[in-house]
């Protein structure tokens, strides 16, 4: 389970050595994580008397941390223990980080036990890169259509259409592992294509450009160190398809994709038979984050486009 805020290491639980027969106080904290959504620790103390029998009376607790106030008592039950809960949050108690002791004090035949337990805090772990991405003002958190994704397809005798892959018995789009991924989809039979200009591994510095004519795939490798590749081509040159899908996918192996600009342009290239307008919903995923734009071609608008072509759709910044 991902802890979102403090993670308790319990280093230490070291009870007061006495000579046999003496009483025992055992303190230890119990599960040794906690996190900033109240996710609690409790507190645990085992005493017994000079005998070996269950202990009786109260335990004090100094040395707070948290909610766990210095100078709690607890009474110990029928079995000689007493348990309390706390959370620490670095976020309300910018003490709950380093090494913190907790320390425990019970009195029986007019002695005092001591008891100590010393716990690391750790902070928790930094956001995901995603939350850092620069999206432009044009993206919308929510699908264009408001309208809940397509149910998804059972693969057939372990089969599946072009660009998608068989999970678990359903047919889902291939590129759900990378870092990036960018799904154009489109409510008509016309050729509209994808680009997407990611920064360049070369040593100019300049960018590099993933689209039909420069898949990334197959026998055309990218000349500019291109990460992405094209993975799903819908009606090239109005071979009508209906799959109405284009998929620029980004390798599992790169779950942080590299930093800088990413552009993605939409090019209606051909309008096939289509009439009237084409309605379009590109798709940018970016780790966990989703973004949706929408809009619509003209039929007439058709250049049979090849680099750089198309209008600027989205333009995000990665850390």
């Amino acid at each position: 389970m991902t802890r979102a805020g403090l993670s308790l290491l319990l280093l230490q639980c070291a009870c007061t050595m006495m000579p046999a027969g003496e009483p025992e106080l055992l303190l230890s904290p119990r599960p040794t994580e906690i996190n900033d959504y109240g996710e609690v620790t409790t507190l645990s103390v085992t005493a017994t008397d000079a005998f070996g029998n269950v202990g009786k009376g109260q335990v004090t607790v100094s040395g707070g941390i948290g909610d766990l106030a210095s100078g709690v008592t607890l009474d110990l039950d029928e079995y000689g223990k007493a348990k309390t809960e706390f959370s620490c949050k670095v976020a309300e108690n910018p003490a709950c980080k380093g090494t913190l002791p907790f320390t425990a004090e019970w009195k029986v035949d007019g002695k005092t036990v001591k008891a100590t337990a010393r716990v690391r805090v750790y902070p928790p772990p930094p956001p995901p890169w995603e939350t850092d991405v620069e999206w432009d003002a044009e993206a919308r958190t929510t699908s264009c259509s408001n309208q809940a994704p397509p149910p998804m397809t059972p693969c057939s005798n372990g089969m599946c259409p072009r660009g998608f892959s068989c999970v678990e018995t359903f047919c889902v789009l291939n590129g759900g592992g990378g870092g990036l991924q960018y799904t154009l989809r489109f409510g008509q039979s016309v050729d509209l294509d994808l680009h997407v200009v990611e920064p360049s591994t070369t040593a100019d510095g300049g960018v590099c450009e993933v689209y039909w004519g420069a898949p990334n795939r197959g026998t055309s490798l990218s000349m500019c160190g291109a990460a992405s590749s094209l993975d799903l081509d819908s009606n090239p040159n109005c071979m009508i398809d209906n799959v109405n899908i284009e998929n620029i996918i980004f390798p599992s192996s790169r779950p942080r994709p590299l930093s800088g600009e990413y552009v993605a342009r939409i090019d209606l290239y051909a309008a096939c038979m289509a009439t009237t307008p084409i309605p379009y919903e590109l798709e940018v995923r970016a780790g966990s984050a989703r973004r949706f734009y929408c809009g619509t071609f003209n039929p007439s608008s058709a250049d049979r486009g090849g680099a750089m072509s198309g209008l600027t759709i989205s333009r995000i910044r990665v850390p």
